[in-house]
């Protein structure tokens, strides 16, 4: 900087200060590019598959019909978002992930695997966790507990959302392998709809139970016919709880098995290193700048020299 006027910036002497120690910005940029690429090409790939639902009438129909009257004075969207978060939170919850939880091959699959060969179609897994020659005690460390299991599932490999506006829920599962991750969407799809059914069963099956007991002791004409429609409801809930496989949703469009990666993206992450290395280097050179410094480039280690520009 000029000293005889500090507060003056002159964009000249920063491209000169810049391009004095072009060396280092290069090489220090350099470094961090080749390791982003040799970083990148060390992800394993990730894909995913979806299915694309909607919910089922007769699903919906039992929601809205054990609404309170006040409820039902709200609007017919804010009790689809009402049933809609219900089954949601329960696809995210514990309870419901126990079921895939004491399943060996499954967990195996999510807290065990290492990599899908895409020429052999075969998959690996990482020895440290899992032992595939030891038939008594596979699991190295001991079997993964459901809220580590849990977590991970969620975290890394579950995705659910419902679009307001058209009422359309979008299912996905991410796994290093595509045969798996068409696997597990189709599973998690057919537990979801079978828990659902068998919740909505036994609360039928208990109310059922009670208005029969409740119709043998009342005598009233009225209240025998209102215990009578009540029964009908329950009766047509356990009905279609036991016909209908989807009991919950209605499919749009199926999971497929994915024949492209959707991670890592690796131009991104390379560009990504790029500029903030760049940028990082950029900033040191103008620091020292402002400092009258400057940094020099030996084999090892960089100098920082004081000089008078």
């Amino acid at each position: 900087m000029n000293p005889n006027d500090p507060n003056e910036l002159n964009i000249v002497d920063l491209l000169q200060a810049a391009m004095s120690s072009r060396k280092f910005i290069i090489l220090f940029t350099s470094f961090f590019t080749i390791f982003a690429v040799l970083y990148s090409l060390s992800l394993d790939n990730i894909y995913s598959s979806s299915y694309q639902l909607s919910y089922t009438s007769s699903f919906s129909n039992q929601e809205n019909s054990s609404l309170s009257i006040l409820t039902k004075l709200a609007s017919n969207e804010s009790q689809m978002d009402s049933s809609g978060k219900f089954v949601i939170e329960r696809m995210r919850s514990r309870d419901f992930f126990k079921i895939f939880h004491e399943d060996d091959i499954f967990l195996k699959n999510l807290m065990a695997y290492d990599s899908f060969d895409i020429s052999k179609s075969s998959d690996s897994y990482i020895s440290d966790e899992y032992n595939t020659q030891n038939i008594k005690n596979q699991w190295v460390n001991g079997r993964p507990s459901l809220l580590n299991a849990h977590k991970e599932f969620i975290d890394s490999n579950f995705e659910i959302g419902l679009d307001r506006e058209n009422g359309i829920i979008t299912l996905t599962i991410f796994h290093e392998s595509p045969y798996i991750a068409k696997e597990w969407a189709d599973r998690v799809l057919k537990e979801i709809n079978l828990y659902i059914s068998n919740i909505d069963k036994t609360k039928a099956q208990n109310a059922y139970n009670f208005l029969i007991n409740k119709l043998q002791e009342s005598t009233t004409v009225e209240i025998r016919k209102s215990i009578s429609a009540l029964m009908e409801k329950e009766l047509n809930t356990l009905m279609l709880s036991e016909v209908l496989d989807n009991y919950v949703f209605d499919i749009i469009e199926h999971a497929a098995v994915p024949e492209q990666k959707i991670l890592p993206q690796r131009s991104i992450v390379v560009l990504t290193y790029f500029i903030a290395s760049f940028s990082f280097s950029l900033i040191v050179v103008l620091a020292l700048f402002f400092m009258d410094k400057k940094m020099l480039i030996t084999f090892f280690p960089p100098k920082i020299k004081s000089i008078k520009y």
